[in-house]
């Protein structure tokens, strides 16, 4: 009994102490794997955090180098002769032969038509006698104004009689010379609406006289480009056929049409081959002072919220910027603007999807 006491009060300590050895190292073990999770989430969270960034947008960019361009101005317009007159009769008298015909070419005093004199030669032949008499009765009169023998009155009625029989034969030889028609200048006969025998009274048309030797080109020009213009500038006149026709800017209005805001331009043409070309329309194209400009596509101009036209580009900092321009010249292949830098980083691709201050990211274009 006792040996059997003996051994179960001795194996008591070793179980308890096996236990908290036991114990402690679970509580080690755990401890242990908790540092390292902790651990763990340290080094990780900083990694998740980095990876955070925002992409920039890419858009696809062109270089453009200024040009050398010449820019013209073209206006519609219609061409007239230089010179056109309507003559009408200034008397009432009949066609007494007619001197020309519709399409002659006239010299200047050349005479086209006479009118039947009727008794104005006599009349003119009466006036100048009475002429005459008045001016030999104002001679005697002096001569006894100077003797004390004539009042002054009577003396001033000789002189009213006198010029009124000047006045008299003055218009009797006016009447005479107007049963003549003649050409004020050189030029073509266009029509003779009138035959012998015919009765015409003053102001009815006999005759119409065009000199279409030069011909008056009449357009109206914009008022953003009439600055742009002077007189003695070299223009060309296009017309229905493609024939050019040489010329100069011979006026030009100062006062704009109050409907149109525009103001009218005379330019001046030869004709020397007297072409069939007066009331027909042609195009006015003006060569204008040279200028720095890009050629470009069409499809590469943009509208701001302004409603101005320009075009997208990207700067020094990479950021999108929107210049202005001015449309020069439209052509099948494409157009040419002007305002913007000699040099600038056209975006040629991706412009619709970003917007002006904003940052990018640029890909260069292929050559072309």
């Amino acid at each position: 009994m006792a040996t059997s006491d003996s051994n179960s009060t001795s194996s008591s300590p070793k179980t308890s102490r096996s236990f908290w050895l036991a114990l402690g190292l679970s509580l080690l073990l755990m401890a242990w794997m908790l540092s390292g999770r902790i651990d763990s989430a340290a080094t990780q969270a900083p990694q998740a955090h980095s990876s955070v960034e925002t992409a920039l947008a890419q858009v696809q960019t062109r270089r453009l180098e200024a040009q050398t361009f010449q820019p013209s101005l073209i206006l519609q317009g219609q061409l007239e002769p230089i010179k056109h007159l309507q003559l009408r009769s200034q008397i009432s008298a009949r066609i007494a032969e007619l001197a020309a015909e519709p399409g002659q070419t006239l010299a200047q005093g050349q005479l086209i038509l006479r009118f039947d004199v009727e008794n104005r030669p006599t009349q003119l032949a009466r006036a100048e006698a009475d002429l005459r008499l008045r001016e030999a009765e104002l001679r005697a009169g002096e001569r006894l104004k100077q003797n004390q023998h004539l009042s002054e009155t009577d003396l001033l009625r000789l002189r009213s009689a006198l010029a009124n029989a000047r006045a008299e034969r003055d218009l009797m030889q006016q009447q005479l010379a107007y049963t003549e028609i003649t050409a004020p200048f050189a030029g073509l006969l266009n029509r003779l609406p009138v035959e012998p025998g015919e009765l015409r009274q003053p102001g009815d048309l006999v005759a119409e006289l065009l000199d279409i030797s030069q011909l008056k080109l009449i357009a109206q020009v914009p008022q953003q480009q009439i600055a742009e213009l002077s007189e003695g500038l070299k223009v060309e006149a296009v017309l229905l056929n493609q024939q050019r026709l040489a010329g100069e800017i011979h006026y030009l209005s100062h006062l704009a049409e109050s409907d149109t805001r525009s103001f009218q331009l005379e330019a001046r043409l030869e004709n020397p081959e007297l072409q069939r070309l007066a009331g027909s329309s042609a195009r006015l194209e003006i060569k204008l002072a040279p200028r720095a400009a890009h050629f470009l596509s069409p499809a590469l101009l943009a509208l701001d919220d302004q409603g101005q036209t320009g075009l997208y580009t990207v700067n020094a900092d990479q950021r999108v910027e929107f210049v202005a321009v001015e449309l020069l010249s439209l052509g099948t292949e494409g157009v040419w603007v002007g305002g913007a830098p000699e040099q600038l980083e056209l975006i040629t691709l991706g412009a619709g999807f970003v917007q002006v201050g904003q940052k990018v990211a640029v890909v260069a274009a292929e050559a072309h």
